[in-house]
């Protein structure tokens, strides 16, 4: 047989061990700070490159804009190119002109007239004329542009006489109010022949190409497309919602005149500044292939800066929200700490207290038993006669005395094996035996209390010759706790001690009564110290609400459980379950 006592560790150890930390309030703050500043900068970051990628992409949408309708002119110009070629090829009207010349076609001048007016109304010109190589006028369009276009035909007719292919070329007329372009087509009367006349074709600029500018595309809602057209002092503007006007001064389009300035100089033509209806603006230029015009797509830098003000907005928001949150989780966390050390240091306080008490208890516990056994040791004389004969009435007090004082030296061992059991000073020791024997200890014991009570006792063991390995005393001493709350709860019917085999390592010794049972709310008080069920239809019964405590507590010193199953008005089962062999015994 092996004894042993197991001793947890210093107290003070162990709580040093498990203290929380608070830590000092700068860590906290600097941590924040910390934080902080990551989140910021993070922030600033994200938005930086978000406005560095809608700038890029307004540039690529503002290029892309200005590049197809840089396009759509350019082939609004071949269409001009095209007329002036098919006029070029032709040959009869030049050789009626031949004969009208020698005196042949005296009908050429009316009929050469209405098929050149009507070739420009189809065609949509708004002026056409025919001129001869020295740049007399032969033919000529009865309009109000006629006197517009006369400064542009004579040097377009002289280098169109002297070339063989189709001219052009463009001229602010009317005192710069208006832009018209030109196509001069030299004529012959046959292939390889020279040139008789030239057939020159105008239109005003701002017609077409507003068309084309308006039915562009627009890569912003507010956008503008407008065409340039560079001026020794100046430059002009043709809108797609304004008619033609020239700024004579460049400060008042600077926007523009930088555009150009980057244009000549080979340089990527994206600039921002001021429109010429004074808005602030991102522009991209593009230059019309074959000419020096430039198509100009702008959009205002407010519309831009949009989605930019929204995102920034946004990510404010995120990173107010973050920082806040963080700062509400540190000072959370801080306080959690607080409030873990400030239980700390009531758990120790209290555990102190607690040690105080169970050495108080411990000691008046057993400075009690001194006196106690000294009481019933003369009770016991006195009634056996030693110290002289007694009458009925002395012999009835002193046998009161003598229940009583066993009852008080029965709450002062519970006490004291409490007291051993929560310091965990109570020795194990371990012993051979089999249930058979256990069960009749208890039987014996039990029995006498039982038959008072005319209830009926049964004692089960379904394996005789089940053996144990483990402290006897406990195990008789938590059956017997069972066994004596079953009959002190039961008035009628039986209790029932039941020994089984669970496994090949464990035993379930089960109780069972029929007595007034458990409330189901009151089940997981029961193992409590000094609770007591009491019920208001029940009388209290005797005890001190120790006996199932003590019992739960050394069924865990055996390396086992007790389970309650209750019903009110039915009856209780209590189930202890432990294993056969003591976890220590190896150790033996």
């Amino acid at each position: 047989m092996a004894q042993w006592e197991s001793r947890p560790e210093s107290r003070s150890t162990a709580s040093d061990r498990s203290c929380p930390t608070v830590g000092p309030l700068w860590r906290l703050v600097l941590t924040l700070v910390v934080v902080s500043t990551l989140v910021i900068a993070s922030g600033v970051a994200v938005v930086r490159d978000y406005v560095d990628r809608q700038q890029e992409l307004a540039d690529e949408r503002l290029s892309a804009s200005a590049s197809d309708a840089a396009f759509d002119m350019r082939m609004w110009l071949d269409s001009g190119y095209a007329d002036a070629s098919v006029m070029k090829a032709q040959t009869g009207m030049t050789q009626r002109y031949v004969r009208w010349l020698a005196g042949e076609d005296p009908a050429f001048p009316s009929s050469g007239l209405d098929r050149m007016e009507s070739e420009r109304s189809i065609l949509g010109y708004d002026y056409a004329g025919m001129f001869a190589p020295d740049g007399s006028v032969i033919l000529a369009s009865e309009l109000d542009v006629s006197a517009a276009v006369s400064d542009l035909c004579p040097g377009l007719v002289a280098q169109a006489a002297s070339s063989d292919e189709v001219v052009f070329a463009d001229r602010l007329c009317c005192e710069g109010s208006r832009w018209f372009v030109a196509w001069g087509s030299p004529m012959r009367a046959a292939a390889g022949g020279p040139v008789v006349a030239v057939m020159v074709r105008a239109v005003d600029v701002s017609g077409p190409a507003q068309d084309l500018l308006f039915s562009a595309s627009r890569p912003y809602r507010s956008g503008l497309l407008e065409l340039v057209r560079p001026e020794a002092d100046g430059l002009g503007l043709l809108s797609e919602a304004d008619d033609f006007r020239v700024f004579s001064e460049p400060e008042s389009a600077e926007l523009y005149t930088n555009l150009v300035e980057s244009a000549d100089g080979g340089e990527a033509g994206v600039r921002s500044g001021s429109t010429a209806a004074g808005v602030p603006a991102v522009a991209v230029a593009c230059p019309v292939e074959g000419t020096d015009w430039l198509v100009v797509s702008s959009a205002p830098i407010d519309e831009i800066d949009a989605p930019i003000r929204s995102f920034t907005l946004w990510v404010t928001f995120a990173c107010a929200l973050l920082v806040g949150l963080g700062m509400s989780l540190g000072v959370g966390i801080r306080r959690i700490r607080m409030s873990r050390y400030r239980e700390h240091v009531v758990n120790q306080d209290l555990q102190e207290a607690l040690g105080v008490r169970e050495r108080l208890l411990a000691n008046v516990s057993h400075e009690l038993r001194t006196p106690l056994h000294s009481i019933m040791g003369f009770t016991d004389v006195l009634l056996g006669g030693l110290a002289g004969p007694l009458n009925d009435e002395q012999k009835h007090q002193l046998i009161m005395v003598s229940e009583s004082s066993k009852r008080l030296l029965a709450l002062v061992d519970d006490l004291l094996d409490l007291s051993k059991l929560r310091a965990g000073r109570f020795l194990v020791s371990v012993s051979e035996f089999t249930a058979v024997e256990v069960m009749d200890v208890v039987r014996r014991t039990m029995c006498p209390l039982a038959e008072r009570k005319a209830l009926a006792c049964e004692y089960v063991c379904q394996v005789p010759d089940l053996a144990f390995n483990t402290d006897r005393d406990m195990l008789e001493r938590i059956m017997l706790n069972l066994m004596s709350n079953a009959v002190k709860f039961t008035d009628e019917g039986l209790v029932r001690l039941t020994v089984m085999e669970d496994g090949a390592d464990h035993a379930v010794i089960e109780v069972l009564d029929t007595g007034q049972g458990i409330p189901v709310e009151k089940i997981g008080l029961v193992m409590e110290e000094f609770y007591q069920v009491v019920e208001p239809e029940y009388a209290r019964r005797m005890g001190t609400g120790l006996g199932l405590a003590i019992s739960s507590r050394m069924a865990r010193e055996l390396g086992g459980t007790i389970t309650v199953e209750s019903q009110s008005g039915v009856g209780s089962k209590f189930s202890l379950r432990i294993p056969r062999v003591h976890p220590e015994a190896g150790c033996a």
